[in-house]
């Protein structure tokens, strides 16, 4: 079998995805997205089980085989996400249902990619409005993942 063969060289498999792409906007690179059109396709329970559909063979190997299965990075958009989609409640409850979906189908953690102060699902940047309060979306994130996924012993992190 050639599984055991892999965990020599890696000790579980690493997979990355993302439902969509910013790349035109931020690097000039692929074709440009309207964030208007795309919106509604995070806003049902669909959008996670079609990001976990390709790999739920993979995931039933890797858990026949006791090999942990990792989505290494993920979040709702490559190349720093969207404004007005990445940093919203909408993309929040997304990745909630997301990780659930990604528990479900026998994925053993996720590694929620935040990047730097300039993307917009870095769930750690401050939002301000006007006037003076300050928020951030990260509290109301990490109140989510804790309460709900480290129940179901799904491994998210945020980097």
């Amino acid at each position: 079998m050639f599984l055991p063969c892999v965990t020599v060289i890696s000790p579980s498999q690493l997979w990355f995805s993302y439902p969509s792409d910013n790349c035109n906007a931020e690097f000039g690179i692929g074709q440009p997205v309207n964030v208007q059109d795309i919106f509604p396709s995070y806003l049902n329970h669909d959008a996670g089980k079609n990001i976990v559909q390709p790999y739920l063979n993979s995931t039933a190997i890797a858990q026949a085989a006791g090999i942990p299965f990792l989505m290494f990075e993920t979040n709702s958009a490559s190349c720093g996400g969207f404004p007005g989609l990445s940093d919203s409640f909408g993309a929040a409850l997304w990745a909630l249902d997301y990780g659930l979906q990604m528990g479900y189908s026998n994925f053993s953690g996720a590694l929620i990619h935040v990047s730097g102060q300039d993307v917009y699902y870095n769930v750690s940047a401050r939002i301000v409005y006007n006037p003076p309060e300050v928020l951030t979306r990260f509290p109301l994130l990490v109140a989510l993942y804790t309460s709900v996924l480290s129940s179901c012993n799904l491994d998210v992190a945020f980097c």
